[in-house]
């Protein structure tokens, strides 16, 4: 085959990455959330919203705990985390916001990764992913009941950056700071209308750049149009968990705010996207389909 020709293969997946894998908060996330705190603030922190794997979302008695939760030497309330191969390179597509039938003002919510390390143990109990720490071994007790209870060494880390500081006139070494790094999602201003005429079709006839993500008649105008921000991560970790609070109110930073999904509050938008819009007019079946998409490279 010339180098200029096209294979005539079929693929069902790219050999680099795999297919997307679709993270998700638990069904009806809006009753346990609304009136919580939704932006971190000095004088407190946010209740951040954790996404799942939607494949167990979709189960009504899934309450987004660890396999291993509640057995002797784990936590009752201890988090799952989606397996995934460390040190690999990751694509991720995150939708950005408005609340429907609202143009102007695009909330922006504060993405955070944290990552997990598993030890062999609960490799071969849990049958999946990887594992990097090579022994389980007990760690600090939890000792806030009547008995302590052992806890194994289950560390988590969030995704951070090295802040590069001024360089010091001094022959002393540099210092860096190194801090969490939480992803805001923007989105830039809203996108013009696509200005795409279709054959035999009227002024008024655009094309439409994408569906079944938001219904065009509760965001006319911005349902076709691409909503989905992509970038590349490393993984930091065997197992990962998303979780997401609010940047401020419109996208400027602020003081205290509650999660709000109900009608003309400033959340509805991400009800209705990721989950039912269950506290609004808008509100729908689930969609287990749309959420935050990751797909995952091959660890070198």
């Amino acid at each position: 085959m010339g180098q200029d020709s096209a294979s005539t293969v079929a693929v069902s997946a790219d050999a680099q990455f795999g297919t997307a894998r679709v993270l998700r908060p638990l069904t009806n996330f809006e009753q346990y959330y609304q009136g919580a705190p939704a932006v971190t603030t000095l004088a407190g922190g946010s209740l951040p919203i954790p996404f799942f794997s939607n494949l167990k979302t979709q189960d009504p008695q899934y309450q987004g705990l660890d396999a291993q939760a509640g057995r002797e030497g784990f936590d009752p309330e201890l988090l799952d985390f989606l397996p995934c191969p460390m040190g690999a390179l990751m694509k991720v597509w995150v939708p950005f916001f408005t609340a429907p039938d609202d143009v102007a003002n695009f909330q922006t919510y504060r993405y955070m990764f944290n990552w997990r390390v598993s030890d062999i143990r609960r490799y071969t109990r849990q049958l999946g992913g990887q594992y990097h720490l090579p022994t389980q071994s007990p760690g600090a007790p939890d000792t806030t009941g009547p008995t302590p209870q052992p806890r194994f060494v289950t560390p988590v880390a969030t995704r951070s950056i090295i802040v590069n500081t001024a360089e010091s006139p001094s022959v002393s070494p540099q210092s860096n700071n190194v801090r969490r790094e939480y992803l805001v999602v923007r989105g830039g201003e809203p996108p013009a209308q696509p200005l795409v005429r279709l054959p035999g079709g009227g002024p008024t006839s655009l094309g439409v750049y994408q569906q079944g993500v938001v219904d065009p008649a509760s965001s006319p105008g911005l349902a076709q149009l691409p909503l989905f921000l992509e970038f590349e991560l490393v993984t930091g970790g065997d197992r990962l968990l998303l979780t997401v609070d609010r940047f401020g109110v419109n996208g400027v930073a602020a003081g205290p705010s509650p999660w709000a999904f109900a009608d003309g509050e400033d959340d509805v938008g991400f009800s209705v996207a990721y989950g039912t819009g269950d506290l609004s007019s808008f509100k729908h079946p689930v969609f287990p389909d749309i959420g935050v998409y990751l797909f995952f490279g091959s660890a070198p």
